[in-house]
């Protein structure tokens, strides 16, 4: 599987599942591989991200987070990936659910998506929101 679908409307995809995603949805994506870019959606928002042992500029991804919360308020369908579909969206789609007031936010993404977050940084903030 290539994307999961977290909540309705915010998926965690791969770049397989990135570049496979509906055409009318807003991509997300939290890498640089030249060979995925540029992915043609209405709204493509890229954000690197190092997928590492420190967190990213985190202004700059509540930011992007506040993106994907709005665009799922507009009903539209929101995909955010990075290279494998595990940590850096994971990040990203904890930070989103977080702002539209989820509950459980791991345990969704892991019911969802088991392997995702297994960053231990990444996942230790994620334990913290919600």
């Amino acid at each position: 599987m290539n994307s999961w679908p977290i909540i309705p409307g915010l998926w965690q995809a791969d770049l397989i599942g990135a570049a496979m995603s509906p055409k009318d949805c807003t991509l997300i994506t939290l890498t640089m591989l030249e060979e995925f870019m540029p992915i043609a959606r209405p709204l493509h928002v890229v954000f690197p991200i190092v997928d590492g042992p420190e967190l990213p500029d985190m202004k700059r991804a509540v930011n992007v987070a506040v993106i994907a919360g709005r665009e799922i308020a507009f009903g539209n369908q929101v995909y955010v990936a990075c290279n494998a579909g595990q940590n850096r969206s994971g990040l990203i789609v904890a930070m989103t659910l977080d702002l539209l007031h989820a509950q459980n936010i791991l345990a969704t993404i892991l019911k969802a998506h088991p392997e995702a977050l297994q960053n231990q940084t990444f996942r230790q903030y994620v334990e913290g929101l919600g």
